[in-house]
Formats: structure tokens, C-alpha cells, sequence
């Protein structure tokens, strides 16, 4: 990490202040240390660990070819001594989950301690596998794509000496016909990826937003993919009831999407066949809050925020208002593709997806008589650590 991304963690954590103060902060923060150590004090942060300043030894150097004597002072040297905490979260190895899905890869290294989950690192990767799945199978190019960052994750997990790697696929695995052909792919490279049904798709969401978001009440979770939707409904901390739709971000661009900007007949087929599909379910009646997670969900509160860094933390807990998705879906379908790329907030390798994924998530708020969405950041990947038996 550095300074610079310092500065934006904290700048999450504290969205009321100011980039530059909290730059001066920093600064300030670092140049006490500095001067703390120059004077040969200790520097204890608790649970992390404390620097010290140890002088080294006089030495006696000779020097052989005149044979004079010199007398060296011992240099000064920084040490750092690391905190039990620390130590103990540093030498216990994490575990590796894998989220193959249609349109991104993600992977999280997490530990549990004690009955919390730390969720240590977390890389997403826009593959887009589902390419040429509305044929039946996953594309050549696709396939290249995928196992290209398979084999980066394989790399970075070797080099982190990560053993326990648990890796599933959601809906692209089930449909493509030649998924067999990828599986046995990853299958070289250490991967043993495992279908999920959506069935245990939604539970393993459900866990995972449960245990991040800690809402009380009961409330509707969606989770927007890039094949598929997993809807759920929270009650008293456990799911009760879950559909899987085929709405998903990738396969409606592919059907109905052909380039930007729409013309106002594309973009009300579009938002029709999503509603219809939506009026087809009976939900149940009580809901108090609709949840959104997926990379969607994350991209509606970046662009909300306009997020210039992807910054989960100001992301995880954000409510974006239904009127607020209204405007972001009628302003996207009039733009071309260009300026979709260059908003604040917009995630590369998302542009032409935005739109039918933030509509998936407007017209079920719309169908449940909603107001608001609240996103989070945890979801899929955090069920698999949760639920790692």
C-alpha cells in the first residue's frame, strides 16, 4: 500500500473530509513518527506492533595498507517488533474462495477468527465467459479469458503459499455446453471448480450478506449476475424463500442491446421484458428493504457516489434511492458508448452492462413497492468462507 492509497481508505472511512486534509493528516502522522524516532523514542501502536531505534556498536577499523586506526560509531537502526495480534493473524494461513461467474472472476482470501470472518484481500476481473452463450456455448475468446486470469490467480495464490482453495461456478457453468471444456482446463492449472445450483447460490448469498450488512427485519435480497438473478427473502436472519430468474446483465445486452446509445423503443422493450418477467413471480408480502449485491448493485453505488477509486467501503451499506436508479437508467440508454466509459464511477469493462443491470434492479423495486436499495459489498464469495466445512 501506498501513501496515495492511504489517503482513500481513510477518505472512505471519513467521506466528510477533505482529500487535501486528509493528505496533511497523513503527512503530519508520518513526520511525528519520523521526528519521535530521530530523538531514539518508541513508537507502540497496540495489536500491531512498536518501533524502536537501536544504536549499533562502536567498531575499530584498520586500515591495511597504511595501518592506521579508525575508530567507526555505530549507525542506528530501525526495528520493528510485531504485535501478538498481528503475528497471529500473519502466521495463520488464509483461505482462497473462487467465484467463476458470467461475466466476472473474483477471488477472497479470508480467516476466521473466532466466530468473525476477516476478509484479508479480494480481485475481480471482467472475463465475460457468457460471450456467445446465447448460442449455447462459451466462445473460444472467452474461454481464453477466463483461463488467462485463472492462471494470474493461480500465480498470486503460489506466491502467497495459499493451500485451501475452494473455486464454484454459477450460472454460465450451467448452460454452456462445452463448460466440460473449461472445466478440465482449470483443472490443470489446480482448480477444481464445482457447480452450485441457484438454489445453494442464494443461500450462500444470503449468508454472506447476513453476516456483513446485519440488518434487522426481514428484507429482499438480489443478487444481479451477469446470466442470472438470485432473488431471497430475509426473515429474522434466515432465507425463507428464493427464485432464480434468467434476467441477467450480460444476457439481456446480448438480446437486446446492439449498440449505444438505444433508440426509446430498444430501451422500452428492454425495461418491458424485464418488468414482465418480474410481474411472472408471486413474492411474498413483507419485505421492509431491498438488498442488492453483485457487481451490478456495487456499480449503481459507485456511480452514485461518483467513485473515482473503487472504494468498498463506502460502497458496503450505501442506499441509493429508487427515483436516483430511475435517473441513472434513463440518462445511461440516451448515451453512446464513449461517454458511458468516461462517467465518475463507472468500472471498465462494465459499460455496455450498466444499463440492464441498474434496470434489473429498478423495476424489482418498483414491483415490491420499495424506495431504496441498500448494497453490499460482501455476498457470494464471503458465504463460501462462512460456510467452509
Amino acid at each position: 500500500m501506498k501513501r496515495k492509497d492511504l489517503v482513500y481508505r481513510l477518505l472512505a472511512h471519513f467521506p466528510d473530509l477533505r482529500k487535501s486534509d486528509v493528505e496533511l493528516l497523513v503527512g503530519a502522522f508520518f513526520e511525528e513518527m519520523v521526528q519521535a524516532l530521530r530523538e531514539a523514542q518508541r513508537i507502540e501502536i497496540r495489536g500491531f506492533g512498536r518501533f524502536e531505534v537501536h544504536q549499533g556498536k562502536e567498531r575499530i577499523f584498520v586500515n591495511p595498507q597504511n595501518q592506521k586506526v579508525y575508530h567507526l560509531p555505530g549507525n542506528r537502526r530501525l526495528v520493528f517488533r510485531v504485535g501478538k495480534d498481528l503475528a497471529e493473524r500473519l502466521n495463520s494461513p488464509p483461505r482462497a474462495v473462487l467465484d467463476l461467474g458470467t461475466q466476472t472472476f473474483r477471488l477472497a482470501l479470508g480467516k476466521i477468527q473466532g466466530e468473525q470472518l476477516r476478509v484479508i484481500e479480494k480481485r475481480r476481473e471482467n472475463v465475460r465467459l457468457g460471450e456467445g452463450l446465447e448460442n449455447g456455448v462459451i466462445s473460444p475468446q472467452a474461454m481464453e479469458r477466463g483461463l488467462r486470469v485463472l492462471r494470474d490467480f493461480r500465480d498470486h495464490l503460489a506466491e502467497l503459499e495459499v493451500n485451501e482453495i475452494r473455486a464454484v461456478g454459477t450460472a454460465v457453468f450451467r448452460e454452456a455446453r462445452n463448460a466440460g471444456e473449461f472445466l478440465s482446463e482449470a483443472r490443470d492449472l489446480g482448480f477444481e471448480v464445482e457447480f452450485i445450483s441457484p438454489e445453494e447460490e442464494a443461500e450462500l448469498v444470503a449468508r454472506g450478506v447476513i453476516s456483513g450488512l446485519k440488518l434487522a427485519g426481514s428484507f429482499f435480497l438480489a443478487d444481479v449476475g451477469g446470466g442470472s438473478t438470485e432473488i431471497s427473502w430475509i426473515h429474522e436472519g434466515r432465507r425463507v424463500w428464493s427464485v432464480s430468474l434468467p434476467l441477467g446483465a450480460v444476457r439481456l445486452r446480448n438480446r437486446f442491446i446492439h449498440s449505444y446509445p438505444l433508440t426509446r423503443k430498444e430501451y422500452h422493450q428492454l425495461r418491458t421484458h424485464v418488468a414482465r418477467i418480474l410481474s411472472e413471480v408471486e413474492f411474498p408480502d413483507s419485505g421492509e428493504v431491498l438488498v442488492g449485491c453483485g457487481g451490478s448493485a456495487s456499480l449503481a453505488a459507485s456511480l452514485d457516489l461518483h467513485l473515482s477509486v473503487y472504494l468498498p467501503e463506502r460502497i458496503h451499506g450505501h442506499r441509493i434511492s429508487l427515483s436516483r436508479l430511475e435517473e441513472l437508467t434513463d440518462y445511461l440508454w440516451g448515451l453512446p458508448l464513449p461517454k458511458i466509459q468516461r462517467l465518475r464511477g463507472m468500472e471498465p469493462g462494465r459499460e455496455d452492462i450498466a444499463l440492464p443491470g441498474l434496470l434489473i434492479f429498478q423495476e424489482l423495486a418498483r414491483r415490491l413497492r420499495l424506495s431504496e436499495m441498500v448494497v453490499s459489498e460482501w455476498g457470494l464469495l464471503e458465504g463460501l468462507l462462512l460456510s467452509w466445512k
